[in-house]
């Protein structure tokens, strides 16, 4: 039986969104075959920031090693993730639709929102294209030059005279290239993207600076794009100002699991990851649970303790194949051998396992949806909850990466370099953006730039979606010419 109903632009739409989700941001319903979300889904793939995500660094640069992940990889890999999960949730959904008689596709959004939580849906291609969007605006050399960035963007602002600039956060930037710097068509600013999509692509939905958010080392908006959010976010009560949708919190999840796993393969091959001694030997052991407990100084040491030690020695756990590979007497020290591959994808598989199947779609704590006066979306009345278990096991596999890769010497000597790099681009050019000197910026750039003079803090924005858009190399021979006039005469920066 279809489980689809036709949405606003007359194509197949999951049940449960209304003419609101489907709404787009400063744009207009289309005469489309493809469903709303399936048409953000191939505006965003077909933008120049996605193709230059595969020149930028997930976590080692772009171009180390024909295995590693890119930035491009790794979002296609979160956004494949998280529409297995929204497939997933929708085949529970039917049978539960199934055995409590009810259709498995409904007409009328208010009676979807009506229905259990068991049987609730969630649309793929909106999940998917949000998990595309998120990972948008991303810089140069991952994390660090994102602090970088950061950094720069405060600094210029004391030189600019600029009371707040809200930093630079990469989940920012993707907000911010949907909503006003990605073009679709027309005079209008930004892609025109569903209400639905823009809102399940904000992992910390919240304003650069907000007193009242929960975290406020991360965010997801900049102070130049507040009229957005308001736009998005603006009906909504006080109490879900901060909360992720559904969608957004199928998103994240799949990002978390993606990071994990596929990247905990990356360094494996290469050496870096002594994930047999850590089967096998106490003592690496120890010093890998004295390692997360420095980390989580929140939690009950003797507690985690406990749980790492028997996650580490679980015979069903993630890292029983290495023993089982050992006993046999393979050649596991080996990371390319076989035996290690075989370990790996055991590993993988574990993982994948739990996190792809151990979860359940519930309402949001302390809510009635059947509340007449209870008056917001419905991405906002039911939550993505994973089994705590399969959290846990996630996050220990996180720790693995900073342990073994971000703190080694080799990983943290040249991530110093790149950030002088991104310091040094920025310096250089707010410095010309503040004496309206633009022959350093490309023509499109300057153009874009002569129509910001009167708006100080956008035209600093304007030099950090220059230096935001580079890959990796571009950088690399864009700091080389501005510093020695090297690197050659052209470049496509």
């Amino acid at each position: 039986m279809d489980s689809t109903i036709s949405g606003s632009e007359g194509s197949p739409l999951v049940d449960g969104y209304d003419e609101q989700d489907c709404r787009r941001l400063r744009g207009q319903p289309g005469d489309d075959e493809r469903s709303p979300f399936a048409r953000d889904l191939d505006r965003l793939i077909y933008t120049p920031a996605f193709r230059r995500l595969e020149g930028k660094t997930q976590v080692a640069p772009a171009g180390e090693a024909d295995f590693f992940r890119t930035r491009l990889t790794h979002t296609l890999e979160v956004a494949q993730v998280g529409r297995r999960l929204a497939e997933s949730i929708n085949r529970r959904a039917d049978a539960a639709r199934v055995a409590a008689g009810t259709s498995q596709w409904i007409d009328d959004p208010a009676a979807v929102r009506a229905l259990p939580a068991e049987q609730q849906k969630v649309d793929p291609d909106l999940v998917e294209a949000a998990a595309v969007l998120h990972d948008l605006g991303h810089p140069p050399f991952a994390h660090v030059g994102e602090e970088a960035l950061n950094d720069a963007v405060e600094q210029a602002g004391a030189k600019w005279g600029l009371p707040e600039t809200g930093g630079f956060n990469g989940n920012a930037q993707s907000f911010r290239l949907a909503t006003r710097i990605l073009s679709h068509h027309g005079e209008k600013r930004g892609l025109q993207m569903t209400i639905a999509v823009l809102d399940a692509s904000l992992k910390y939905p919240w304003v650069a600076g907000d007193p009242h958010a929960p975290r406020r080392e991360v965010w997801s908006v900049n102070p130049t794009e507040t009229d957005d959010l308001e736009e998005i976010r603006g009906e909504l009560p006080c109490s879900f100002r901060y909360q992720q949708t559904l969608e957004a919190q199928i998103m994240d999840w799949a990002d978390d699991v993606a990071y994990s796993v596929h990247d905990l393969d990356d360094w494996n091959r290469a050496g870096y990851m002594p994930l047999t001694r850590l089967a096998l030997e106490k003592a690496e052991q120890e010093h890998f649970v004295e390692f997360v407990i420095s980390r989580r100084a929140s939690d009950n040491p003797d507690v985690l303790h406990t749980r790492l030690a028997a996650l580490l020695r679980d015979p069903d756990g993630p890292f029983e194949q290495f023993r089982i590979e050992h006993a046999a007497a393979k050649p596991i020290f080996d990371a390319n051998s076989g035996a290690a591959r075989r370990a790996i994808r055991r590993l993988r598989g574990n993982v994948f396992g739990d996190a792809m199947t151990r979860f359940r779609i519930g309402i949001r704590p302390g809510l009635d949806p059947d509340d007449p006066a209870l008056d917001i979306p419905r991405r906002y009345v039911f939550e993505f909850k994973p089994d705590e278990s399969a959290q846990f096991k996630v996050s220990v596999l996180k720790e693995l990466l900073w342990m073994y890769v971000v703190d080694d010497a080799r990983m943290a000597t040249q991530q110093h370099g790149h950030r002088k790099v991104i310091m040094g681009l920025m310096d250089a050019l707010q410095e010309a953006a503040r004496r309206s000197e633009l022959r350093l910026f490309p023509q499109d750039r300057r153009r874009y730039m002569a129509k910001k003079t009167s708006e100080p803090l956008e035209y600093l924005r304007t030099v950090a979606d220059y230096v935001c858009g580079l890959t990796d190399a571009d950088a690399l021979r864009l700091y080389e010419r501005l510093q020695s006039g090297g690197a050659g005469l052209h470049h496509y920066a």
